[in-house]
């Protein structure tokens, strides 16, 4: 089983709704080529990003890379954005739906790739800049000196 990223309780970016349209796809520049020219790298990448934020053991070809790459060759890779876009959503709380995410990575996968990069990016950085945060619980009271 796979880790999946859960949003801390506290986050002040719980929404409903996608950070970033559908529509706003040209910045910044380098995600927007990156999804261009380099799709499977970039779905590659939000991917590896979705299990771990900090990307600590990222590799640029890595195996959803792969599957994007292989499934674009027969026209078929808007299957597998389709059901990654869902589960994303999904894990996210966004509002959405199946047929909504399947026309997105039909109709436009580079405008979806960039609107799921940016939403991960900008979530994973609310995690990366927080720290680790003890759950409750595991504070310890001071102790006190034992009486002479």
């Amino acid at each position: 089983m796979e880790p999946k990223y859960s949003p801390p309780a506290n986050a002040q970016y719980q929404t409903s709704e996608w950070a970033y349209s559908f529509w706003d796809c040209c910045t910044p520049f380098k995600t927007c080529f990156c999804a261009s020219c380099c799709s499977c790298f970039l779905f590659g990448k939000t991917q590896a990003r979705r299990r771990d934020p900090t990307l600590a053991n990222y590799g640029r070809c890595n195996g959803d890379c792969m599957g994007w790459c292989a499934l674009s060759f027969c026209g078929l890779q808007w299957i597998l954005q389709t059901i990654k876009r869902s589960d994303m959503r999904e894990e996210l709380g966004i509002k959405g739906s199946g047929c909504g995410d399947c026309c997105a990575a039909y109709c436009c996968p580079c405008c979806a790739l960039m609107q799921e990069e940016k939403e991960m990016v900008r979530r994973s950085e609310t995690v990366t800049q927080a720290g680790y945060q003890p759950p409750e619980g595991m504070a310890y009271p001071p102790q006190q000196p034992p009486p002479y």
